[in-house]
């Protein structure tokens, strides 16, 4: 299996990252962690577009790709639902948790039977929106925490950002649906393994 191509370092990169954002958003904020998000969620678009140019796609890069996004998803989510309350909610939390535990059982089960099961492109815009949400939940936060140098508490939307049922939870429903909708998807188009 051919690991050592610059797609799957890339790939590796964005595992490496996702504690470096957990740590920068618990320790310094969500401006900075915004920046070691963006950086990891980069890493996805430079390590795909690189494969298909350069023809280095790989069977490790099939499946450790999907799994670095998930990884990187589910941190963001844990802290979305835990530095604040109902700025999303656990039910949003436990099927966008729940769709990717179900279809990282099927894709192993399907590599350790030699299959390897690509994103649809239902499902990589499922990742794209995730990875936007999140990124946009994210700058709101940061913007949120230097809103008093910048804004008047007279702007609402400002106030609302920490809100419980703000905007950010109505901007993840977005991804929630793209969820469910991408892992029927999946489950349809791979029923034979079930």
């Amino acid at each position: 299996m051919k690991i050592r191509t610059l797609p799957n370092y890339l790939t590796i990169l964005r595992v490496i990252l996702i504690p470096i954002f957990m740590i920068l958003y618990y320790r310094v904020g969500a401006f900075f962690s915004l920046w070691a998000f963006a950086a990891a969620a980069y890493t996805d678009y430079l390590d795909g577009r690189i494969a298909r140019k350069t023809g280095n796609i790989t069977s490790f890069g099939k499946f450790l790709d999907p799994l670095a996004d998930k990884l990187l998803v589910i941190s963001a989510l844990i802290i979305l639902l835990k530095s604040e309350p109902g700025l999303i909610t656990s039910w949003m939390f436990l099927i966008i948790i729940g769709r990717e535990v179900v279809i990282t059982i099927i894709r192993t089960y399907a590599a350790s039977k030699g299959n390897v099961i690509a994103a649809t492109r239902l499902g990589k815009y499922k990742a794209s929106s995730q990875m936007y949400a999140i990124a946009l939940s994210l700058l709101m936060l940061a913007v949120y925490d230097v809103r008093g140098a910048f804004f008047s508490d007279r702007w609402y939307f400002m106030t609302a950002i920490r809100n419980q049922n703000g905007p950010i939870y109505y901007l993840m429903l977005i991804p929630v649906a793209l969820t469910v909708i991408s892992g029927l998807e999946f489950l349809y188009n791979n029923r034979k393994l079930l």
